[in-house]
């Protein structure tokens, strides 16, 4: 998985910052990939968690307010509640016996019912080349998703979005109309791809430049011409490396796919389950694309004595470049072009949705605000 580290975190809060709320049209006619999430300040939060609105479990976003709780102030709580309320987040709505009782304005209410106990978590990790990687993270209950993140002072919030909403515009975003017509598949094994990688990439040459007997030769410890001779051939036999009069080079086809696989350019999912308090992740909920848009491939592992439909554990190609199985048996690394239909069934297999627990995203009304607030909505 791409990781998460201090360097990520700035990118992604500047980039989910720049509108604080969505003004645009109905996110549900946006693409809900990409779309504002809306800003909620710890203190609003924790107003919310002190008058009973939200109750987060171990593996909602907002397990935080339970670790850390009454890091703001009354006044702060109470300044932010008035915020919620100003911009229709909160509403307050009259009931019998001239009482009011406060609810969630517009989505906010089923994101919220949603993140305080979900039941699953999508983890989308994107890197492009040049640019910084982002994670961002979607929980289910359901067959609904909600974005969320959280610094710790301030939470992002997304507006609840189905799961074949979200099937589709993945589908889009990981198409590859771009790729040329005859690349559909190619396969190496381990110690083939890790030598690609030592000869070529660690060193800086490019895919179609040529390796000489001698340049081998002085890589090896200690210096063996007749053993550098001896590798090219086993390359070349095992057709990946092709003769010429400068050298070897590496076959076209080879090229091509290695060229996406060294991109750079991950477009990564992870499927995780409630696990004593955290989240689970088995190795066939995950979905590994390496390539620029428009020409992404799926990469992955696969065990040899499993066939080629099973066993599968994806690596990350262009952001991890070494190969660990983790399966019994000799495994091959895999690239393959997916066409819509079947990205479609991997996609929709890896976001399926779960059965609803009890007490599970059921979205609740606030009765009158505690005494924290001091808010008079009557």
């Amino acid at each position: 998985m791409i990781p998460w580290t201090p360097r990520t975190a700035p990118a992604v809060v500047k980039a989910l910052s720049l509108a604080e709320r969505r003004t645009g049209p109905d996110p549900m006619q946006s693409d809900p990939i990409e779309m504002e999430p809306r800003i909620l300040p710890r203190a609003g939060l924790e107003w919310l968690s002190n008058n009973g609105y939200i109750n987060p479990s171990d593996e909602s976003p907002f397990a935080f307010l339970r670790q850390e709780a009454g890091r703001t102030s009354r006044a702060q709580r109470t300044r932010a509640a008035a915020s919620l309320f100003g911009a229709g987040d909160l509403i307050c709505r009259r009931r019998g016996g001239g009482r009011s009782a406060v609810q969630a304005g517009g989505g906010l209410e089923r994101s919220l019912a949603i993140l305080e106990r979900p039941q699953a978590r999508l983890r989308f990790g994107i890197c492009e080349a040049g640019q910084l990687p982002t994670i961002r993270e979607f929980f289910l209950c359901g067959d609904h998703l909600v974005f969320s993140f959280s610094d710790g002072d301030t939470a992002f919030v997304g507006e609840p979005v189905r799961l074949d909403d979200i099937v589709a515009s993945l589908v889009r975003h990981l198409s590859s109309p771009d790729l040329p017509a005859e690349m559909e598949m190619i396969c190496m094994m381990p110690q083939l791809y890790e030598l690609v990688v030592a000869l070529w990439k660690d060193r800086g040459k490019s895919l179609d430049s040529a390796l000489s007997k001698s340049e081998v030769a002085a890589l090896l410890q200690p210096r063996d011409r007749r053993a550098a001779a001896e590798l090219l051939a086993s390359m070349t036999e095992a057709g990946v490396l092709q003769p010429g009069d400068c050298g070897h080079t590496l076959r076209p086809a080879y090229q091509q796919w290695l060229r996406l696989a060294w991109s750079d350019c991950v477009f990564e999912i992870e499927r995780g389950e409630p696990e004593a308090g955290g989240w689970g992740q088995r190795g066939k909920d995950h979905l590994l694309l390496v390539g620029p848009p428009g020409q992404r491939v799926l990469c992955e592992e696969v065990a040899l004595d499993s066939g080629l439909n099973s066993g599968a554990t994806p690596y990350s190609g262009g952001a991890r470049d070494k190969i660990s199985s983790g399966q019994e048996g000799l495994g091959v690394m895999l690239l393959s072009r997916l066409d819509s239909g079947e990205l479609m069934r991997r996609l929709a297999a890896l976001l399926r949705p779960v059965p609803v627990r009890p007490g599970a995203c059921s979205a609740r009304k606030l009765g009158r605000p505690a005494a924290d607030s001091r808010l008079d909505i009557n």
